[in-house]
């Protein structure tokens, strides 16, 4: 797969690295593990698939990815193999559960998860149905806890306050009803004015409508919204109810006056499930409803569950490779462009067309 890996990478004239990181997401990992999921930190060794990197310094990548026991890639120790060719070292291997709070961006993030996430059933595609769940011991859910919860952190960290946090994210569709979302964030706001946070607060969900977006706009600090959008086609097939009654136009007028208010816009999506041909014009209806790049995860298929999600075309590499050129040619003229630590499944690490990738990968 090696010589795969590289002709490819001359054909679309895309870095080894990431299609190598593409495949991985296709194929999962095999290793003895007792788990659905696991996720490792990957320091690769200097070689023809990993040159890019090391030009460009990045010596550590984050993965979280499906158990596979008919996978090439496999760990071994701690070393991670394609076939028999070792790739590099494995650190830091884990059980991919689902957690109340995790970090991004070298400890500059938090994702916050405080409606257990890993109850949040109904979307045919959502890997949180095979994750063990480590989201319902810690309450994070009132004011009172949710201080706890920083000032655990801060010491942890070993920081004086949350000044150096550039965003705080809550992660979950999971709330029930819009005001409750609302409730939430809005109570996290003025917790966090009493750290000296000064960055933004993004929500990852579906339960804002336009009802709200006055309450949400009105919030102290910079708000980001990311619906979860995740396909285009065959929505009422694969996504719960309260999802595939909204249409994909009526996320870009939500959008449009969430942006009058002052809100930032993106979307999350999972490249796998649409035809390669359906997939141009959304993206393309996309740009001037959105003031972030879209959140674009590689579908992860995991032992055991239907692939009856999955367009025919994805079972192909080139699927993505070309899914990726269309998208980066309908985003060239933008300033829009992925960023490596929101995405750990992404169609980008290193590169986004001739522009090199230069944010942390590292949680």
């Amino acid at each position: 797969m090696i010589n795969e890996i590289l002709r490819l990478s001359k054909e679309y004239q895309v870095n080894a690295e990431d299609i190598l990181f593409i495949h991985m997401s296709r194929y999962g990992v095999n290793v003895e593990f007792p788990y659905s999921r696991v996720r490792f930190v990957f320091s690769p060794y200097e070689n023809a698939v990993f040159s890019k990197a090391h030009r460009m310094n990045i010596d550590q990548f984050f993965l979280a990815l499906p158990r596979n026991p008919e996978s090439p890639f496999s760990v071994h120790g701690d070393k991670l193999y394609l076939d028999d060719v070792v790739l590099g070292e494995v650190s830091d291997l884990k059980n991919d559960t689902c957690d109340t709070h995790y970090t991004r961006r070298n400890g500059t993030v938090i994702n916050l998860n405080p409606v257990s996430k890993s109850k949040c059933h109904g979307c045919k595609f959502c890997h949180t149905i095979v994750q063990n769940a480590n989201d319902t011991d810690m309450d994070i859910s009132s004011c009172e806890n949710l201080e706890k919860f920083f000032n655990d952190f801060m010491t942890d960290h070993k920081i004086a306050d949350l000044s150096s946090i550039v965003q705080v994210a809550v992660v979950t569709g999971g709330f029930g009803e819009e005001g409750k979302v609302l409730n939430y964030l809005e109570m996290l706001s003025r917790t966090l004015e009493n750290y000296n946070f000064k960055g933004e607060i993004l929500y990852f969900g579906a339960e804002i409508h336009e009802s709200g977006l006055e309450r949400l706009g009105k919030i102290k600090h910079k708000v980001v919204y990311c619906y979860t959008v995740e396909c285009f086609t065959h929505r009422s097939e694969i996504l719960k109810k309260e999802k595939a009654q909204i249409s994909v136009s009526d996320v870009m007028k939500l959008f449009d006056k969430a942006i009058s208010l002052g809100i930032d816009t993106t979307f999350s999506y999972v490249l796998g499930i649409d035809s390669l041909d359906s997939i141009s014009e959304p993206f393309a209806n996309s740009i001037g409803h959105i003031t972030r790049f879209p959140i674009i995860n590689v579908y992860q298929q995991h032992v055991g569950a239907s692939d009856d999600v999955l367009a025919p075309e994805a079972k192909s590499i080139e699927y993505y490779l070309n899914a990726r050129l269309k998208i980066e040619d309908l985003f060239k003229n933008t300033k829009l462009l992925p960023r490596p630590w929101e995405n750990y499944r992404s169609l980008w690490y290193l590169t986004f067309g001739n522009i090199d990738l230069m944010e942390s990968r590292i949680p």
